[in-house]
């Protein structure tokens, strides 16, 4: 059920890329840079995600999702699930996530004219209603000279 979930959050924004030709041109004529904006949940909102929350939850992430896609800047992103689902990789080798109170919980990546304007996109998000946090970081384009170590 959650990975469902998930994969229907997914499913919803890589489809709005994908088939809808006014978002495309929106988003390749207006914007001129990539932002990821990275969500931030609370244990309690990965909780919700099931059982007799589940409608709430997803009904105001799919509201904030709409917004945004109505206004074609989205160029992909997805839900993640939960930490308990993942390993950290580090000088120590695999181990666990540590679930805190507040983890990742999935990401956008989206065109806009400014780190404001991505900020803007970004602050009426349900995981800061619900007392998570929110991160927005412009993304360093891939280029053919960085990809040749210029």
């Amino acid at each position: 059920m959650k990975t469902l979930i998930a994969l229907s959050l997914s499913a919803i924004v890589a489809a709005t890329v994908l088939s809808n030709p006014r978002a495309q041109a929106t988003a390749s004529t207006t914007a001129t840079k990539s932002y990821g904006i990275y969500f931030y949940e609370t244990q309690k909102s990965f909780g919700d995600r099931t059982g007799a929350a589940a409608p709430k939850y997803w009904e105001k992430w799919m509201g904030y999702i709409g917004k945004i896609r109505a206004s074609g800047v989205i160029e992909s992103g997805s839900a993640l699930l939960p930490p308990t689902t993942g390993v950290v990789l580090d000088g120590k080798g695999k181990r666990a996530i540590n679930a805190s109170t507040i983890n990742l919980s999935g990401y956008l990546i989206v065109k806009a004219e400014s780190l404001d304007a991505a900020v803007s996109i970004a602050n009426t998000c349900p995981a800061i209603q619900d007392g998570g946090r929110v991160e927005v970081r412009e993304l360093l384009p891939m280029n053919q000279d960085m990809e040749k170590g210029k």
